[in-house]
């Protein structure tokens, strides 16, 4: 089983505002990056068949908004 950590969508969810998403502001990343370590893969938590799954090499590719999918 791969390294996994749970994070929110990038897109907020009906009914909520940017502060319901404030404590996020507080993630470590560098424990983060550090846990997983490069490349992470970013998945929806539904879904299969390697959709809308994306690969990143590095911490500026993470935070980048668009990222280069998975092959």
């Amino acid at each position: 089983m791969p390294k996994t950590v749970l994070l929110p969508h990038k897109e907020h969810p009906p009914n909520t505002a940017e502060t319901s998403y404030r404590n996020l502001e507080f993630v470590d990343w560098d424990a983060v990056f550090g846990y997983l370590g490069f490349p992470v893969f970013l998945k929806p938590a539904y879904g299969g068949g390697w959709r809308d799954v994306y690969k990143c090499d590095d911490r500026e590719a993470f935070f980048r908004p668009t990222t280069g999918r998975a092959t």
